[in-house]
């Protein structure tokens, strides 16, 4: 009985929002004892926004919620299905539906962080600008792994991911649009970035140019900079268990 009370608990294929007459679900992990507001992180897969699902982030789900964080890890419409800005609306509506259901989660409200990897941290640093600006819900802070900030037409890195995301025919304006370190003023979120200096999907230019960026402007910012990795970092057992601790940190210094 002890050993089945010390489990984290998952509520599976919870809806957080219907668009055009699509359930967009997630996972709901709970910390085991849970008895009062706990701080909560919203996860959001990668995959080029145009593959993966909610499960990829599972693994975080049960290692953080053994930290004592409610995790939600959401479903988003892929590009293949939507659109840019859909998967950022996406992103947006779980972090208001977590906002809205923070009691019967069991949530504090004013720490919900977002959690990202590659494109996932592209929509999580996407989200928490537009947030910011329009005046939506907030985040206590943000961790960007190794995630695009800065889109630029005729790039070749991840370019025909960007130009279905996109579309083919976007222009410069639209480009810039959907780039984080353009939403980038002081107030923005604290942000822990995660890159390895080897990635080779996504330069390690574009978590340096968010640091600098982020720096300027005042805004709390910490850059951890692996070598000799690859683009998933954190694959391993080994760099995840490294990832939750650096995480874990952060946040209890940022977000309470």
């Amino acid at each position: 009985m002890a050993e089945q009370e010390a489990r984290v608990t998952v509520a599976e294929g919870l809806g957080f929002s219907k668009v055009n007459g699509q359930d967009l679900l997630c996972d709901v992990f709970t910390p085991p004892g849970l008895t009062g507001p706990a701080p909560a992180i919203l996860l959001i897969h990668g995959g080029a926004w145009m593959l993966g699902d909610r499960t990829q982030l599972k693994g975080y789900g049960f290692l953080f919620g053994r930290e004592g964080y409610v995790c939600v890890a959401m479903q988003y419409r892929l590009s293949g299905q939507a659109k840019w800005p859909a998967q950022m609306q996406d992103v947006q509506a779980a972090l208001a539906w977590m906002h809205e259901n923070h009691q019967k989660l069991g949530i504090d409200p004013n720490r919900i962080a977002m959690l990202g990897h590659s494109s996932g941290g592209h929509m999580a640093l996407m989200a928490a600008g537009q947030n910011l600006v329009t005046g939506g819900p907030k985040t206590c802070g943000i961790i960007s792994f190794y995630a695009p900030v800065e889109l630029t037409k005729g790039a070749e890195w991840l370019k025909e991911p960007i130009e279905k995301m996109l579309g083919k025919d976007a222009g410069a304006d639209a480009y810039a649009k959907a780039s984080p370190i353009n939403l980038v003023k002081p107030g923005f979120p604290p942000t822990l970035i995660l890159q390895s200096s080897t990635d080779d999907i996504v330069p390690r230019q574009q978590s340096l140019i968010m640091y600098e960026k982020m720096l300027a402007a005042g805004c709390p910012v910490e850059l951890h900079m692996f070598d000799r990795i690859q683009h998933a970092l954190d694959a391993s057992k080994e760099m995840s268990r490294l990832s939750v601790a650096l995480i874990t940190n952060f946040l209890t210094r940022h977000c309470g």
